[in-house]
């Protein structure tokens, strides 16, 4: 079923997931891999709830007739993170954005951090010296996101993942710790 634009509804409605960033060795984490209701939850075990994704339906699609226009993209730490393992999912963490099995962006994380995510602001001891070390994701502004060049269109027909991937030999966090990844546009869907 296609979405009339005229009988749909628009919504300034972000689409987002939450994926764990295990304390073991890691090469790659995947977002909307699994909606609402499925999976695991980043914040314990039991199944996704609004709290991991809105996504709703099998991963990986829109449910029927949806549609979502991105407009920008975004990805957000859980405030608990130490510096270190900010510094290790950071530095060296690509951000893909794949649309079927074409490949819309890539680039490092820091490029798309969101400005109102974690901003770590520490002190690091070290034993001839004392240095000042801060991570952030950007400005502190709730309009601080990665606005795209062009808009990308996500159907009901169409899959589309993004993950978050350290090439080589990857990375392990001490602590697990939670990436947030919001998709922002107009979202499309059927009048009620």
């Amino acid at each position: 079923m296609q979405l009339a634009e005229n009988l749909a509804n628009v919504q300034d409605q972000p689409l987002y997931d939450t994926q764990k960033v295990p304390a073991s060795a890691t090469t790659a984490i995947t977002f909307f891999g699994t909606g609402l209701g499925g999976g695991t939850s980043a914040y314990g075990s039991f199944p996704k709830t609004l709290a991991d994704t809105n996504l709703r339906g099998a991963g990986g699609l829109l449910p029927s007739p949806q549609k979502l226009v991105v407009k920008g993209v975004a990805v957000t730490m859980n405030p608990q993170v130490s510096l270190a393992d900010a510094r290790l999912i950071v530095n060296s963490g690509v951000f893909v954005f794949t649309v079927g099995q074409k490949n819309f962006l890539e680039c490092p994380i820091e490029y798309v951090m969101a400005g109102w995510g974690v901003l770590l602001q520490a002190v690091e001891d070290t034993t001839a010296a004392t240095s000042h070390m801060q991570v952030s994701g950007g400005q502190a502004l709730p309009s601080a996101f990665r606005v795209l060049g062009k808009t990308i269109t996500l159907t009901s027909t169409e899959s589309f993942s993004i993950s978050v991937q350290w090439p080589g030999s990857g990375i392990t966090v001490a602590t697990e710790s939670r990436l947030k990844c919001y998709l922002l546009g107009d979202f499309y869907r059927a009048v009620q």
